[in-house]
């Protein structure tokens, strides 16, 4: 079963916050919200809307006095409250959604100018134009990839962090420094914690094998496949 909060169901999954009538988002305002891995990511301060009524951003109280506007792009609504979606989720499913776009445009374009039905002035202008873009999406990629080695190296200090933690809490338990009832609060947090990073690690890496070097690869394809394109129509 998919999940529901992978990039490839970001788009038809839960219904986006900023749908939601103003009644029931003010219903919101004060409870916890957590992100798409079960962790407790703050509780709800407020919103705020455009003046076509829809939503901009959510403010968030993540704690230790920081407090945080998340756009709505990044919100999805729960059965149990706010959800909060990872920057690197989002940034992954816009850009697949991007170069798809550009990529089933380029092949249309093809299709045009074989048939004769634009000139090859005009593909060689347009395609010049997704070619651009294609180089920036190169360029989003390769930041996108940053991001994820960033986070990942992040995460997975925190899980050792907390590997140290439940180590010397079963010394102290063993030792009987301190009682069955300590020790099995922090055990099943850190434990719970734990399973819920190793998710997101999953995540990231598997999503960092999509984004190597055959991700990069399709990309520069498509990007110089219009040279061949315009070589044929041309000498046909």
């Amino acid at each position: 079963m998919e999940n529901r909060f992978s990039p490839s169901a970001l788009n038809r999954g839960v219904p986006l916050f900023s749908l939601m009538r103003t009644e029931a988002v003010q219903k919101l305002v004060g409870r916890p919200v957590k992100d798409t891995f079960g962790r407790y990511a703050g509780y709800v301060v407020g919103f705020s809307v455009d003046m076509s009524g829809d939503l901009q951003f959510v403010g968030i109280d993540q704690g230790n006095g920081e407090f945080t506007e998340f756009p709505g792009r990044r919100i999805l609504v729960d059965r149990d409250g706010l959800v909060v979606i990872p920057a690197w989720k989002v940034e992954a499913e816009n850009l697949k959604r991007e170069i798809d776009t550009v990529r089933k445009r380029v092949q249309a374009l093809e299709g045009l100018v074989k048939d004769g039905e634009i000139t090859h002035t005009m593909y060689q202008q347009m395609v010049d134009q997704y070619n651009q873009q294609l180089k920036s999406f190169q360029e989003s990629h390769s930041a996108l990839l940053q991001n994820l080695a960033t986070r990942l190296d992040d995460i997975e200090g925190r899980s050792e962090s907390l590997d140290r933690f439940l180590a010397n809490v079963k010394v102290q338990f063993r030792a009987g420094e301190i009682d069955e009832g300590t020790f099995k609060v922090a055990s099943e947090y850190s434990t719970s914690m734990r399973t819920k990073n190793g998710k997101e690690i999953e995540e990231i890496q598997s999503l960092l094998r999509t984004l190597s070097q055959p991700a990069a690869q399709s990309i520069a394809q498509t990007a110089t496949k219009k040279d061949t394109v315009v070589a044929q129509a041309t000498s046909g």
